[in-house]
C-alpha cells in the first residue's frame, strides 16, 4: 500500500535453504514471481495514496470546510519541484482541485510522477473529536505515471486533523500496468499517518491485487517512507498467494534491498526499485 511507498521487485536471487527440504526451483520461481508482481502494484498504488496524502499538505493551517480546504490546497501545491512541474485548477462551486504533474518529485519520497489527480472536497456528516477537523475526498487519478508503471486511481479518503497529527483513511481502486507491463486490478484499504512539521508517513492496511491471472492478498504493517527514496527500517509486507495459499513476509532495512521468508523458512533477497 504508502508507500507507502517502492517495492518493486525486479528480480530475485535466491539464498540457500537447506537441502531437500527446499521447494522445488519451478514453485521458488513462481512464488518469487508472483510476489514481485504483487509488490509492483503495492509500490504504484501506495504512492499514489501517498501523492494524495501528499496535496493535502497545504491544508494544514486554512479551517477545514470544503470551501477553505480547496482554496488553500489549489494555492499551497509547492511542495513538488521543480515548481513548473504541477499547475492546480480550482472549480471554487464544486470543491474541486484538479493537479497536472509532470516529471514532479515531492514528499515522502515521491519522484518522477505525471499524470492527472483530481480531489473533490466536501465536510463530514460523522461525529468528531473535540478540536478534531474533518474532511471527506473523494480522488480520481487519471494516467498517473510513478516508477515506471502506470495507473488510473480511485479512491474515498476522510482527512482529520487533530493539533499537529494527520491521519487519512483510503479505500481504493487502481488498475494499470507495472513497470513489466503487466496488467493489474487492485483494491486497498489503508491508513495513512504524518505530523505537521515532519517528514515521514507511515501507511499500514490491506489489499488484493490481481497480476496476469493470479491473485495475492496483501498485509501492510508499519511501513514508513520519509525524504530517503526507499522505505525505512523495520516495516514489512506480508503477501499471500491465492489459491496456493502460500504466504511471504517482505522486511525492510533501510536501504535498496529488503529481504522476504516464506512460512517454511526459505528466504531470498529482493533488489527495491527506490534507488531508481
Amino acid at each position: 500500500m504508502l508507500a507507502v511507498t517502492a517495492l518493486t521487485l525486479s528480480s530475485v536471487a535466491s539464498v540457500a535453504c537447506g537441502g531437500d527440504a527446499s521447494p522445488p526451483a519451478s514453485d521458488q520461481n513462481d512464488i518469487a514471481g508472483t510476489v514481485a508482481d504483487s509488490a509492483a502494484t503495492q509500490d504504484i498504488e501506495s504512492q499514489a495514496t501517498a501523492l494524495a496524502g501528499a496535496l493535502q499538505l497545504g491544508i494544514d493551517r486554512p479551517g477545514a470546510t470544503a470551501d477553505e480546504a480547496a482554496t488553500a490546497a489549489a494555492k499551497r501545491s509547492l511542495f513538488f519541484r521543480p515548481v513548473a512541474c504541477i499547475s492546480s485548477v480550482l472549480d471554487a462551486t464544486a470543491h474541486k482541485v484538479t493537479h497536472t504533474l509532470n516529471g514532479c518529485t515531492g514528499p515522502w519520497g515521491l519522484a518522477n510522477v505525471t499524470g492527472t489527480l483530481t480531489v473533490t472536497y466536501g465536510e463530514s456528516s460523522g461525529a468528531a473529536d473535540a478540536g478534531a477537523r474533518v474532511l471527506e475526498l473523494d480522488v480520481e487519478g487519471r494516467g498517473l505515471k510513478i516508477r515506471k508503471g502506470t495507473a488510473d486511481y480511485s479512491a474515498h479518503a476522510t482527512w482529520i486533523a487533530e493539533g499537529a497529527a494527520r491521519t487519512m483513511t483510503v479505500t481504493a481502486t487502481s488498475a494499470g500496468t507495472t513497470a513489466a507491463n503487466k496488467a493489474f486490478t487492485r483494491t486497498a484499504s489503508s491508513t495513512l499517518t504524518w505530523a505537521v512539521g515532519e517528514s515521514c508517513i507511515t501507511l499500514n492496511g490491506t489489499a488484493e491485487s490481481t497480476v496476469a491471472k493470479r491473485t495475492t492478498t496483501t498485509v501492510v504493517k508499519d511501513y514508513e517512507r520519509c525524504k530517503n527514496a526507499c522505505p525505512e527500517a523495520g516495516g514489512t509486507v506480508t503477501v499471500t498467494l491465492v489459491p496456493k495459499n502460500v504466504t511471504v513476509t517482505v522486511t525492510f532495512d533501510g536501504t535498496n534491498v529488503a529481504s522476504y521468508t516464506d512460512g517454511e523458512g526459505h528466504s531470498s533477497v529482493v533488489p527495491l526499485a527506490c534507488a531508481e
